[in-house]
């Protein structure tokens, strides 16, 4: 699993019990979670498609990112050398578009609370359509030029990848913070209780499972490049696993918001016992 720093030029790929077994379960789990709810969204209509159309990017993007996986699995399978360049393109959906489609969320969560008319202005699927875009641009190129140019591509996709994630963090901490902040503060007739009622309080939630899925995936993969000349295979697999792991968490998280996570017997049945 040990795509950033020991890629010989041959594209020697190292094998793990623990790079295998997290990519067992990755693809067992987060596939099946991705296609329901990108499901969920299409069902909901054009205004569900409007309002969770960077999730269901971020769905889609999730799913191509477990074809790493596939390859993965298949390469320590059956030893086939010409895998290794499926792993390479696929898992760069891991380290580049779930990060800008993370903070797509958090942009729009930022205008939504703080600047409610830009927001409005700009909420219409034609511009979320162009930054989507322009995301799986990005996402493609740098996936084509990580496969193409091997150990060479190492090299400066190392620092690169380092200065986007300190620049992509630094922005979506700030649209976090920044939200948190403006909804804590009472406004017209709200008294207090800010965080109780209706709209507010789904978004307080919502910016804040995305503040927890971006540290989450930025803890592990920060000193990982950082230190990635210091520190064993084994210790950057183990990294790795926790990013990994981080596909569960959006379609859970909105399985969860639209009351479909658990089946509705179950929850009256949950309600009748805290009572």
């Amino acid at each position: 699993m040990n795509f950033t720093v020991n890629f010989s030029s041959t594209y020697g790929l190292p094998k793990y019990d623990i790079a295998f077994a997290i990519s067992v379960v990755t693809l067992l789990l987060v596939p099946p979670l991705n296609i329901y709810t990108l499901l969920l969204i299409v069902r909901g209509g054009v205004e569900t498609i409007k309002s969770d159309f960077y999730r269901l990017n971020l769905a889609v993007s999730e799913i191509l990112m477990c074809f790493y996986c596939l390859f993965y699995i298949l390469y320590v399978l059956q030893d086939i050398s010409v895998l290794i360049l499926g792993v390479m393109f696929f898992v760069n959906f891991l380290h580049v578009s779930r990060h800008l489609f993370l903070g797509c969320i958090c942009v729009e969560c930022y205008l939504a609370v703080v600047h409610p008319v830009i927001f409005l202005r700009y909420k219409l699927l034609r511009y979320k359509i162009m930054c989507c875009s322009v995301v799986w641009f990005i996402t493609l190129a740098f996936c084509v030029f990580y496969t193409s140019y091997g150990s060479y591509a190492l090299i400066i996709t190392h620092n690169a990848l380092l200065g986007f994630y300190t620049v992509v963090f630094s922005l979506m901490l700030f649209c976090c913070v920044s939200v948190l902040w403006a909804l804590k503060q009472p406004g017209p007739g709200d008294g207090r209780r800010v965080e109780g009622y209706g709209a507010k309080r789904r978004a307080f939630n919502i910016i804040m499972t995305t503040t927890v899925i971006t540290v989450m995936n930025y803890l592990p993969m920060v000193p990982l490049f950082l230190l990635s000349n210091y520190i064993s295979p084994q210790v950057e697999d183990a990294a790795l696993a926790i990013v990994h792991c981080c596909g569960l968490l959006p379609p859970l998280h909105y399985l969860q918001r639209v009351r479909k996570l658990f089946p509705s017997n179950f929850l009256i049945t949950m309600k009748c016992t805290t009572h």
